[in-house]
C-alpha cells in the first residue's frame, strides 16, 4: 500500500468532487452533501466529519375522553 501523508493513496484524477449520502438510514435526518472538493496540485488530501442524527418522532395525538373514560 502506498501512503501519502499517512493516508492510502487513491490515485483520483485531479478534478472537482462531491460526497453524497445515497441512502439515509430509516429514522435519521439526511446529511447535506459535501461539495466543492477540488483535488489538484494545491491540495490533494481532504478530511470530513458528519454525523447522522436521529429524527425525533412526531408528537402523540391528544387523548379524547368520552364520559370520563380515557
Amino acid at each position: 500500500m502506498i501512503l501519502e501523508q499517512g493516508y492510502p493513496k487513491t490515485n483520483f484524477p485531479w478534478d472537482t468532487y462531491k460526497i453524497v449520502e445515497t441512502t439515509t438510514p430509516a429514522g435519521y435526518t439526511p446529511i447535506v452533501d459535501i461539495t466543492g472538493i477540488v483535488v489538484g496540485a494545491a491540495q490533494e488530501s481532504y478530511s470530513f466529519s458528519r454525523t447522522n442524527t436521529k429524527t425525533p418522532p412526531p408528537p402523540s395525538p391528544p387523548m379524547t375522553e368520552v364520559l370520563g373514560i380515557p
